[in-house]
């Protein structure tokens, strides 16, 4: 329906492999107890989640780039692309350190090493399926049947942007109990989180889901990773 861009064949062998390492991964830190995966996967099995979430996403991915012409793999892939999603990466870890710093996360959201090495990429694709990829899809396709009128440029936009407030809405219904004396942090949150969603998607439209993948995995190893296991310790 586009000719945006140019994408290499879908690499659905390579995507079948790493969901089955995702999986994987998820089973082990879940029998492991190291890290309590029910508030992630509200109340289902984690690794039933994540055979569903993979299976979801991959199918979405499929859609996107044969339907629309979104790359899961593009054919410029390059320094070029892999460094701009990095360095849009760099304000969100900038702004989150002056959050920390000012306004104070828990101490206990962070993953200790060396299972962040496995949870974050693992979860930073889960994250990107269930909250982006697959809903994207499902909006993107709605609007491109109930209204051929508009331009799809447009009905793209119209869906990166809701797709981009689901997961501001979901860690901020998680954040905002009563009580809980967050709410400038839930704000931030909240905001950050949309703005992240923006530019992932417009990541994924400008180039293709490797790059939003790692602008998401630059932005993981910052906070998740490099900060508090690295950074804090030394200080």
């Amino acid at each position: 329906m586009t000719a945006r861009r140019s994408c290499r064949p879908f690499p659905l062998r390579s995507s079948i492999a790493i969901s089955i390492s995702i999986v994987a991964v998820i089973e082990g830190i879940s029998s492991s107890g190291v890290v309590d995966l029910r508030p992630y996967f509200a109340g289902l099995p984690a690794t039933v989640a994540a055979i569903i979430v993979c299976a979801s996403g991959v199918a979405a991915l499929l859609i996107l780039q044969r339907r629309y012409s979104f790359c899961a793999i593009g054919t410029n892939i390059g320094a070029r692309s892999l460094s701009t999603a990095v360095a849009a990466a760099i304000p969100f870890m900038a702004a989150v350190t002056l959050a920390d710093v000012g306004l104070g996360f828990p101490p206990n959201i962070h993953v200790q090493l060396p299972f962040a090495l496995a949870f974050y990429p693992a979860m930073g694709l889960i994250a990107q399926f269930a909250l982006h990829i697959v809903p994207f899809t499902l909006l993107l396709w709605a609007f491109t049947q109930l209204s051929t009128s508009w331009p799809l440029r447009r009905q793209i936009w119209l869906a990166i942007v809701l797709s981009a407030a689901i997961e501001a809405a979901f860690q901020l219904g998680g954040a905002a109990a009563p009580g809980d004396g967050l709410t400038l942090l839930s704000a931030f949150v909240a905001a950050q989180l949309f703005a992240f969603g923006l530019v992932e998607l417009y990541l994924y439209m400008r180039f293709d889901f490797v790059s939003m993948y790692v602008f998401r995995l630059a932005y993981y190893s910052y906070w998740h990773v490099l900060l508090p296991n690295v950074l804090q310790s030394a200080s």
